[in-house]
């Protein structure tokens, strides 16, 4: 029996970790990391060949799940020694501050002895046209994805522990969430992933498969499908969606789906598959298959699926057309065109390396060690589209640090335009491209759920990723 469970990776969290519950009688939700909220009861649904949520049962998603009030408390449930330990240093510090206003009180009783000389004023260190890293203000607790505003002057962050969207100077400094309404309208219904649109305007999804449209700014909200009770086509219904992208008014999407006219327990019921999903009819989407001249299925395995799990962004879109990083064998990316339900390769690119086995999924317990096997791999985690071109970000396992490279591919003629290499001090990585700058937020090592820290983020001009890539993509 096959379990909806969504993303999960990259587990990070801000000044706090957190142990959210799921509400009692939630849906399935897309796109994360359902198992490890469902502890025993999904190591028993382990043992089945095939794994699924029930919708009548409790099955929030981990990395978007609800929290009840009373259950603030459950903070310094399992690590909470390690908040205590970071609280230390902080009460050790407050009492340096003491010491050094006292003296500095002293000092300035003292008598004038001669000319001062005023600092240095202070100067913006981001040069539009040189990569520079800064360090967040506010960090986020737990992020997969984000956004720039049309004119690229802020960044949207997902804060999927706290339940914001989170809001960033191109330099990295705070400035805060969204307005008032549009915040608590957001934070009522859980926000996991957000993703731009061609036409400016941007995606999210909230939890149970809701899909709200936001203006370009991030401001103005549009309800727009729930697409788990809307996307039901004859006899299957998709009912979770580990990644998507909007594609020209569609979501292309990895999604579990489910056949109506079986029991769940039945191994036949169940099929993962890339889809596409139009939003102003979730009732049309399509399953997308390849064609039948070159004899292999489009459905997505067990081992495949694990890697759709992880949260990276193997999704992405140009003009209508979507695109899949395939995660089996060798990864390749293939094309969708609109309007039709067919993949077509692209010869041009392909990760010749060996892909890990990633350890199984089944409480929050296996967070670090799935993550920690990410870390020790090299392996591609991301595909984004940009400027007609297509661009997989990729880890390259390192001692004592990954090193991360960026391909470029035209897919109008099939060609790779050159490889360069990122300097980022991650263990993981959030990719944000944008019209100016692009956003690669920094990420440590997962030590648990809700225990990972973001402190900086690393610009690099948009214009660094014209033209053919080769040797540092920041010299």
């Amino acid at each position: 029996m096959r379990e909806i469970s969504g993303g999960t990776g990259h587990v990070e969290p801000g000044e706090r970790s957190s142990d959210r519950a799921v509400p009692v009688g939630s849906r399935c939700s897309p796109s994360r990391f359902c198992a490890l909220l469902l502890g025993d009861q999904i190591g028993r649904w382990r043992r089945k060949k095939r794994r699924v949520c029930d919708r009548g049962d409790s099955h929030g998603p981990l990395l978007a799940a609800a929290s009840a009030p009373h259950q603030d408390r459950r903070i310094h449930g399992e690590h909470g020694w390690r908040l205590q330990r970071k609280a230390r240093p902080l009460l050790s510090g407050l009492l340096v501050v003491l010491v050094v206003s006292l003296l500095a009180v002293r000092v300035g009783a003292q008598p004038d002895l001669g000319p001062k000389h005023d600092p240095q004023p202070s100067v913006d260190p981001l040069d539009p046209e040189r990569c520079s890293r800064a360090s967040l203000t506010h960090r986020p607790g737990w992020t997969l994805s984000g956004s720039w505003t049309s004119d690229g002057s802020t960044l949207l962050v997902v804060d999927i522990l706290h339940n914001q969207i989170l809001r960033y100077s191109d330099v990295g400094r705070s400035l805060g969430t969204l307005p008032g309404v549009t915040e608590r309208t957001i934070e009522n219904f859980f926000p996991h992933m957000l993703r731009r649109q061609d036409d400016g305007d941007m995606v999210l999804e909230l939890a149970s498969g809701r899909i709200v449209a936001l203006d370009p700014d991030g401001f103005g909200v549009r309800i727009k499908s729930d697409i788990f009770s809307e996307a039901v086509n004859g006899h299957w219904n998709v009912r979770s969606m580990f990644l998507w992208h909007p594609a020209a008014g569609d979501l292309m999407t990895i999604s579990d789906l489910k056949d109506l006219s079986k029991a769940d327990k039945d191994d036949d019921a169940w099929m993962s598959a890339f889809v596409r999903i139009p939003l102003a009819s979730p009732s049309e989407f399509r399953v997308l298959k390849l064609p039948a001249a070159e004899g292999q299925s489009a459905l997505i395995d067990d081992r495949e699926r694990e890697f759709y799990r992880l949260g990276n962004p193997y999704l992405t879109a140009l003009d209508g057309r979507g695109y899949a990083l395939r995660m089996n064998g060798n990864p390749r990316i293939y094309e969708n065109q609109e309007g039709s339900d067919e993949l077509m390769e692209l010869k041009a690119y392909r990760f010749e390396g060996s892909l890990p086995d990633l350890p199984s999924f089944e409480t929050r317990a296996d967070v670090e060690t799935v993550l920690a096997k990410v870390e020790e791999s090299s392996m591609p985690v991301g595909l984004f589209g940009f400027h007609q071109r297509l661009f997989v970000v990729t880890r390259v396992a390192g001692h004592p640090n990954a090193q991360w490279q960026v391909t470029s591919i035209d897919p109008g003629t099939d060609r790779v335009l050159g490889t360069a290499s990122i300097p980022l001090d991650a263990s993981h990585v959030t990719v944000v491209p944008g019209p100016k700058r692009w956003a690669f937020i920094e990420k440590g090592h997962a030590y648990a759920f809700g225990d990972q820290a973001i402190e900086s983020v690393y610009f690099v001009p948009a214009s660094r990723f014209e033209g053919e890539l080769s040797g540092d993509v920041c010299k």
